[in-house]
């Protein structure tokens, strides 16, 4: 009886060490896998590198900083996240197509919900910014050149040299080279009610909404109030962007508190959390959207908050 309990022992000795083995060699093939994960100790991806940001109505869009491609992520309705191949400069994304200036010639390629756009223009291009149902870009000349639906006379760009230009849903703003704005389409909401005077070096426009930097870096914007969205702080951006119903900018050290330089502020509709950017992080590029906001890290990596319905917040690891 001795002999035949030692024996059992001894065979469930060998069983416990043979399962011990089966689990660590299933260990080291689950942490073989794609996105597999054998333990806290698993190497994370590196971040990817961009170069400019564009967050759109649901989806966003971005440069890489490798091949200068175009990268999208969220929503696909109307085929919004393929973009064209090759390399780019600028990008814009809106709430119902994008669009971006290619490396090689500065040719404007649009694609997504185009229908209202019409053919785009040739050309070499410096600039372009995406409305809701038009577009505008500022040529190699430097005059404007709008294109899309014109209900409301959006494309009916004033003449003369300009340094910046910007599309709103239905309107249409620019900076001329005296640094003065012009903003011309709807005034249902005072859109076109710009600030007078020079001194503005950078523009952005979104909806109803439009923000205008002055050479202090002081922020004014005119439009659509909601939720105090026209109303920035008393704070030097070396940055600002517009969105739908609020505005970001990134914060430089000319007039405020040298300790938030390269931080982000928003200020307006913050019902989804767009306009709560990560606290204690340095940002180099920044860019409002319809419900989420963008940015871009100082190396590169983009980080978003906000609506994330159509993972438009969550940008891509690889």
């Amino acid at each position: 009886m001795t002999q035949i309990l030692q024996l059992s022992r001894t065979r469930t000795a060998l069983w416990a060490a043979a399962l011990a083995a089966l689990a660590l060699i299933a260990l080291a093939i689950v942490a073989a896998l794609p996105g597999g994960s054998a333990s806290a100790q698993s190497p994370a991806n590196e971040p990817i590198s961009y170069s400019a940001i564009s967050a759109g109505g649901f989806h966003t869009c971005a440069l890489r900083a490798d091949n200068a491609a175009i990268s999208c992520w969220g929503w696909d309705r109307s085929n919004r996240l393929n973009a064209p191949a090759g390399g780019y400069g600028v990008i814009s994304a809106g709430d119902r197509f994008n669009c971006a200036i290619r490396n090689d010639n500065f040719a404007v390629h649009c694609w997504g919900s185009t229908a209202s756009l019409g053919e785009t223009p040739a050309g070499a291009f410096r600039t372009v910014d995406v409305g809701r149902f038009h577009a505008c870009g500022l040529a190699q000349n430097r005059v404007i050149r709008c294109w899309g639906m014109n209900q409301f006379g959006q494309l009916d760009s004033p003449e003369g040299i300009f340094v910046a230009v910007g599309a709103g849903s239905r309107h249409s703003c620019g900076i001329r080279s005296t640094g003065e704005i012009v903003c011309w389409g709807q005034n249902l909401w005072g859109q076109t009610d710009h600030p007078e005077g020079s001194g503005f070096t950078a523009l952005s426009v979104r909806a109803e909404l439009s923000c205008a930097r002055r050479s202090n870096g002081t922020a004014e914007c005119w439009g659509l109030n909601s939720d105090g969205a026209a109303d920035p702080p008393d704070d030097a951006f070396s940055v600002l962007s517009s969105g739908g119903w609020l505005a970001c900018g990134i914060v430089s050290g000319d007039r405020s508190d040298s300790s938030d330089s390269g931080s982000a502020k928003c200020w307006g509709d913050n019902a989804h959390g767009a306009a709560s950017p990560p606290p204690a992080t340095t940002f180099s590029a920044i860019s409002a959207g319809l419900w989420h906001s963008c940015g871009l890290l100082d190396n590169g990596a983009a980080v978003c908050w906000g609506s994330n319905q159509f993972g438009q917040s969550t940008p891509p690891t690889e």
